[in-house]
């Protein structure tokens, strides 16, 4: 099986519409797409999130499944130089027209581990997800790579608050100031992370939102812990988060922590405190 990076025609054109009866007549031809074989990444590679790059690349994120049967992170940058047509990647050292430009696999056999979002700040990348545990849980996971080698620079992780549980980052932006704005889910039971993404959602847990200043981020060193960090108690993990403007306040989507985990969208101010809450119940379960 191959990974097929649609995501790079999405990525490297205008924005488009799909409907249930055919792709609008206003979206964009596909300039190419690229097909990569799992010998560099695990079997039944998945991605679910991806960026353009500020020097023209794109970088892919997510999980694929290790010689156990758990899952391992991954991460997969390319660097387009012309290309045209369906494409098989090859590895950076192979002489080939169309290569991918670095490739990551982090994780360990028989725990859980993968990657769900990637911010850029500068010339670093930063990738959040989860890693699996010698007790057997899962701790949030955020990893700053350099964008042109792919080199690791720090690996920072956050435990949960409770012994013997999990938590994961969800979301990943950069603010403003140079900063990051973290959010996820804590505090979930052991196998309670069936999923994030396009393949499932947490099954318990509380959410949280977590703010990196821009000293932690552009630091070589990694950070000892977030800048602040605040539970939301009624919710179970945080879906999306964005800052509004230059206030150094956020918006926060999150899934309310009862079933049906109706859609909840917060604002939040520069420390993390709530102030304000709404509840969508006819919206269904964001993901």
């Amino acid at each position: 099986m191959r990974i097929l990076l649609s995501v790079l025609k999405i990525l490297s054109s205008a924005p488009f519409l799909f409907s249930n009866t055919g792709v609008s007549s206003n979206a964009p031809g596909v300039i190419f797409y690229a097909g990569i074989g799992e010998a560099d990444f695990g079997e039944d590679p998945h991605a679910v999130h991806g960026i353009g790059t500020s020097d023209g690349g794109y970088l892919v994120v997510g999980k694929s499944l290790d010689k156990s049967g758990s899952s391992d992170a991954f991460a997969l940058k390319v660097v387009p130089n012309n290309w045209t047509g369906y494409l098989h990647l090859s590895p950076p050292n192979e002489t080939s027209n169309a290569t991918w430009s670095w490739s990551l696999v982090r994780g360990t056999s028989g725990k859980l581990d993968g990657f769900n979002q990637v911010a850029e700040v500068g010339s670093a990348l930063f990738l959040v997800g989860f890693k699996g545990m010698s007790d057997g849980s899962e701790d949030s996971l955020l990893v700053k790579v350099d964008s042109s080698t792919g080199g690791i620079i720090w690996e920072h992780t956050l435990s949960e608050s409770q012994s013997g549980t999990s938590s994961a980052f969800e979301v990943v932006h950069v603010t403003a100031q140079g900063g990051l704005i973290t959010g996820g889910v804590t505090d979930a039971e052991k196998g309670g992370l069936e999923g994030f993404k396009s393949y499932g959602n947490p099954s318990s847990g509380t959410a949280f939102v977590a703010y990196y200043g821009s000293s932690l981020v552009q630091s070589n060193s990694m950070p000892s812990a977030p800048t602040w960090y605040q539970n939301l108690s009624d919710s179970l993990t945080v879906k999306a988060v964005r800052p509004i403007g230059n206030t150094g306040e956020f918006m926060v989507l999150t899934s309310a922590v009862n079933y049906p985990h109706e859609a909840m969208l917060k604002r939040l101010d520069s420390q993390g405190s709530l102030l304000w809450s709404k509840s969508y119940p006819s919206r269904g379960e964001p993901t």
